[in-house]
């Protein structure tokens, strides 16, 4: 089930990171946004540093408070690029304002990002994070089960993690030393 599921992700992944131009906005945020839940209230988590929580946040701005009082809030996010520097969970975006009228998104959007710059979808998306996240779900499926069965890396571009390369090194060698052992 795993597998289907990063493998499914890692399809949408490629699809929004090397054709955004060719996806209109609507499909590129359902291609890279992310869902997520927050089972309590958001009053329980405290001070926690989680992009949910931040979605939250910033939508109870956008919609009114009211909506932190229940439990079971759905956030579904992308990450911005700004405020530079920040945090990941400082950089969680509600999708919803990419439906506001213009106007409305953009000021939220500056507020949130802290910027007078473009506030354009793929102008604030933080295509860096996106690649990374692509490199490790390849990584994941793709390269350390093939460099753990011996084959060479299938994706040079996704190199292997330092604790990947200690590991295969390890396994070589004590290949090579049962190997020796049968002329001996």
């Amino acid at each position: 089930m795993f597998k289907a599921l990063s493998l499914a992700f890692l399809v949408i992944l490629v699809r929004a990171l090397l054709l955004p131009q060719q996806v209109d906005d609507d499909e590129l945020l359902e291609l890279i946004s992310e869902n997520k839940t927050i089972s309590g209230l958001v009053s329980d988590y405290g001070a926690q540093k989680i992009t949910s929580l931040t979605t939250a946040a910033r939508l109870a701005d956008y919609l009114g408070g009211e909506m932190l009082l229940d439990k079971g809030l759905n956030c579904r996010l992308v990450i911005a690029n700004r405020p530079f520097g920040a945090p990941v969970t400082d950089r969680a975006i509600p999708t919803l304002i990419f439906k506001a009228e213009k106007a409305v998104q953009t000021f939220w959007l500056k507020k949130w990002l802290k910027t007078n710059a473009n506030v354009e979808l793929r102008d604030v998306i933080d295509w860096q994070y996106y690649n990374e996240r692509l490199g490790k779900t390849i990584a994941k499926i793709i390269t350390i089960p093939a460099a753990l069965q011996g084959i060479p890396n299938p994706v040079p571009r996704v190199v292997h993690p330092d604790w990947l390369q200690r590991k295969v090194g390890a396994l070589t060698l004590e290949s090579e030393s049962e190997s020796s052992l049968l002329f001996v």
